[in-house]
């Protein structure tokens, strides 16, 4: 019986997207710079399946019940790509309307960018936040809490801050 649970704990882990040397195998790739696959700034795999890990973990944190699930969350990441930009914030025209940035997320095609942190450590990036987008199918749902807009609808609400704040801690 004991050992029935143990291989059905370790079968669960293991398609929960966190593999047992702590990364994810939730299949996110990490594709290089955005402007250019030349460009040198480059995040690399290892990082990427770290964060992604994170995510998952952090995610647990986060009051909405629909992104408690590790094994859906990572389901939600498969086939992303990770891009990367030069400078840690840029200027991103969404719909007719300009906004300085750091990250951005493309659900529809299933990539996200993230600009280069100053620190040069990509735990101090946007990329945890961005993955919560990817996770989230980029709807956050309504009623929009004070002081955020419709991308982060309910982000103050079901702690997606803290969750973030917990992926990127060292």
């Amino acid at each position: 019986m004991r050992r029935a649970l143990l291989t059905a704990a370790l079968l669960w882990q293991g398609c929960a997207g966190i593999n047992p040397d702590g990364t994810s195998n939730c299949k996110v790739q990490a594709a290089g710079a955005f402007e250019s696959r030349f460009d040198p700034v480059i995040l690399d795999q290892p990082t990427v399946d770290d964060m992604v890990a994170r995510v998952l973990k952090a995610a647990s944190f986060i009051t909405d019940w629909r992104f408690n699930d590790q094994t859906a969350n990572c389901q939600a990441l498969v086939g992303y790509r990770v891009y990367t930009r030069v400078e840690p914030n840029y200027e991103l025209d969404w719909f007719g309307t300009k906004h300085n940035v750091s990250g951005h997320t493309v659900c529809a095609l299933k990539y996200l960018v993230v600009g280069r942190p100053q620190s040069g450590n990509w735990f101090n990036s946007a990329l945890a936040h961005e993955l919560l987008h990817a996770i989230q199918g980029c709807e956050s749902p309504k009623p929009v809490d004070e002081g955020q807009d419709e991308a982060h609808a309910n982000w103050v609400r079901d702690q997606f801050y803290f969750a973030i704040d917990e992926a990127n801690k060292p």
